[in-house]
């Protein structure tokens, strides 16, 4: 799982492709194979980022709060590198997953206490209330566990794009969608095809 970084997107300006919570987490990286690369979550301060960027963070000084310190690493983030790469493996492997995968994903599902459900404006919203990875490993979590029985589960499909391997839901009416995004791997490939062709000629 080691990282290797290039010039990347923000993490507030990459793209949300997944089509679930737990599917745009585990596109925080890309990846070759099982291995990362281009990790987007390298400290806690993206971590929180992220956390904004896809609504489990909504309140002003709400990110101060979890990360009092402005500590820019943190022993939280071997866990949640974990957390992430096990979450891929549930839903790329072909197995079962091994009792050690289930039980920590369980306990992931069982971190509940820093999480409270309150109403913002018409909505409802998880608040934190907590400075462990509750936040953000629970909902993730039930996010997928959510998709993990669910029928939909076949159409989650992995991106072939180079150095990506993105995860994506499916969505598209005739389930013949290849790529996480034509903006982006999509039209490399087809670059990529010209340019052989061209070659050939």
């Amino acid at each position: 799982m080691g990282a290797s970084q290039r010039n990347l997107p923000a993490i507030n300006e990459m793209a949300m492709v997944g089509g679930r919570l737990c599917l745009d987490f585990i596109n925080t990286t890309n990846w070759l194979d099982m291995d990362s690369v281009d990790d987007r979550l390298t400290d806690f301060s993206q971590v929180l980022a992220w956390g904004v960027r896809v609504g489990l963070i909504r309140f002003p000084g709400e990110a101060d709060s979890l990360d009092p310190t402005n500590r820019k690493t943190d022993p939280r983030m071997a866990r949640l590198h974990q957390f992430r790469y096990m979450l891929r493996q549930l839903f790329v492997s072909a197995q079962p997953p091994d009792p050690a995968t289930l039980a920590l994903f369980n306990q992931c599902l069982r971190q509940t206490g820093g999480l409270v459900m309150t109403v913002t404006e018409k909505d409802l919203n998880f608040v934190c209330r907590s400075h462990d990875l509750s936040w953000i490993e629970a909902p993730v979590a039930y996010s997928a566990a959510e998709l993990l029985i669910s029928p939909l589960k076949k159409r989650i499909k992995q991106c072939p794009g180079p150095r990506c391997g993105w995860l994506f839901l499916d969505s598209s009416p005739n389930n013949r969608r290849r790529w996480c995004s034509m903006a982006t791997c999509g039209n490399k490939h087809k670059a990529r095809q010209f340019y052989g062709r061209k070659k050939e000629r």
